[in-house]
């Protein structure tokens, strides 16, 4: 994909999540909720619920992968000696304390990272403009022939696990028009400035591994120190913490349900780390791919519920017509054209609906 090509495909692929997020989270209900209504108590904390949280561990050890690789580097130390391992086990230990401190520490240190991201997004932006130039950034052809379908797919599926917890984060705004504003301009702005940095690196570093890109910046230390606390927020290990304690019965006590939250986010951060060692951002489009595949039917049959079919299977420990539309939307993946994660989500309500309201109406 060229740079145009690149730029088209976040814009589209955003509007898309913005879409999503506006009625996914806009029904006021957190993700746990959503699921055992769609899919029955039973289905929901054992099958649908830790899906995202399986899929949040391995985002949060590209993170710390890309943090304590990028911390490394500023050491000046491999990443593969015992220093550099040692560096990111401590950078994953970190962030997972700060997940167990929750949403009131995330958000404090969101703040500061805002103007991480600033820093480290201009002195990218210098290197690039200084390496390439504006025509070497526009004129850029690449010797393959993916295109703007391909790109927008690329972006959806690397954000589609954080898009099936966004309600955990965005439900209590209020309303829809809320959401869809916090969405537009949390989403947009963002994504587009710094999908044309990512860009942009990859074109300069022919590569899309993020830490061999780190070495084509050269920055000083600082610059790979902002990097790092840019990538300490612990968003997406956070909801490994609710997924998996939502699989024990809940307790009155307030007290105990945290403390079980706290010790599955520390086991989730621990594996994590683990597989930031091992180096699981060589294996990033395969993961991706399966992300696309799981989860973007799991939205398209909560909206159907929500919105159309309107039950609440709580009481049922398995709801098989839900289940059936999730395994029909994860085949309609595998289509050979268009863009696999809409048209996924689009079968999977479509037949949600049709099951219900059509061939099998209660």
């Amino acid at each position: 994909m060229n740079f145009v090509d690149t730029l088209i495909s976040i814009l589209l692929a955003n509007l898309i999540f913005v879409s999503i997020f506006t009625f996914y989270a806009g029904t006021g209900k957190n993700k746990d909720i959503l699921f055992q209504e769609a899919f029955g108590a039973g289905s929901a904390r054992f099958i649908i619920s830790p899906l995202p949280a399986l899929a949040q561990i391995g985002w949060f050890a590209v993170l710390v992968e890309a943090g304590g690789g990028a911390l490394a580097n500023a050491l000046n130390v491999a990443t593969d000696s015992i220093v550099g391992i040692s560096l990111i086990a401590l950078y994953g230990l970190i962030a997972t304390w700060i997940a167990c401190r929750g949403l009131g520490t995330i958000d404090r240190l969101s703040l500061f990272a805002i103007f991480a991201m600033v820093g480290f997004f201009g002195w990218g932006a210098y290197k690039a403009f200084s390496q390439l130039g504006a025509s070497g950034i526009f004129g850029y052809q690449p010797s393959g022939s993916a295109g703007i379908f391909f790109g927008t797919q690329l972006f959806l599926a690397a954000f589609i696990s954080a898009a099936v917890t966004i309600p955990d984060f965005l439900h209590d705004l209020g309303n829809k028009k809320k959401i869809f504003l916090a969405s537009f301009w949390g989403l947009l702005p963002t994504a587009v400035a710094v999908g044309a940095l990512g860009s942009t690196l990859a074109i300069i570093g022919k590569d899309y591994d993020v830490l061999k890109t780190l070495q084509f910046l050269s920055g000083p230390f600082f610059i790979y120190l902002l990097f790092s606390i840019d990538n300490l927020k612990p968003i997406a290990i956070f909801p490994v913490g609710t997924s998996f304690a939502s699989l024990h019965k809940q307790s009155e006590d307030v007290a105990v349900n945290e403390k079980r939250r706290k010790l599955w986010t520390i086991a989730g951060g621990v594996i994590a780390i683990i597989f930031a060692e091992i180096g699981i951002v060589q294996h990033l489009p395969e993961w991706l791919n399966i992300l696309s595949i799981v989860f973007a039917p799991i939205i398209g049959v909560v909206l159907a519920n929500q919105y159309i079919v309107k039950e609440n299977s709580t009481d049922k420990r398995c709801h098989f017509l839900a289940l059936l539309a999730w395994g029909a939307g994860c085949a309609a993946s595998f289509v050979p054209f268009g863009i696999p994660m809409p048209q996924s989500l689009l079968v999977a309500f479509a037949i949600f609906i049709l099951l219900k309201k059509v061939f099998l109406p209660s």
